[in-house]
């Protein structure tokens, strides 16, 4: 089943809470397993782990139990901030990209112009 497969890339806790949901509701449970699912749009995987492990340990293996621990805690809302290098011993100098894409224009225009003179 895909939803399970979601659930288990959650992580190890949600895939098994998901099974557990799966094998006690069957398919009625597949809310719960959107639902479960759906929580990393929220919420960390490491958050939704911590949870369901906490609601596996008390034997009441319900989505909603899962969903008010979550709620106790704030969302994960924005990602980190990315900062951008403009200059690093990794990155080339401009010069090198501008050579590299007039050659590449050049072979991608005499290639194409080939093909056009074998039709004709």
């Amino acid at each position: 089943m895909h939803l399970l497969a979601k659930a288990r890339k959650i992580g190890p806790h949600s895939g098994e809470f998901a099974q557990q949901l799966f094998n006690r509701l069957g398919r009625p449970g597949q809310k719960a397993l959107y639902g479960l699912t759906n929580l990393p749009r929220h919420h960390t995987c490491e958050q939704i782990e911590a949870a369901v492990a906490r609601v596996l340990q008390s034997q009441s293996v319900s989505y909603q139990a899962v969903k008010r621990l979550l709620d106790r805690q704030p969302k994960n809302t924005a990602p980190a901030a990315i900062t951008l290098n403009q200059a690093d011993p990794a990155i080339r100098p401009i010069d090198d990209y501008q050579r590299f894409w007039d050659e590449y224009s050049r072979h991608t225009q005499e290639h194409s112009h080939a093909h056009v003179d074998e039709r004709t």
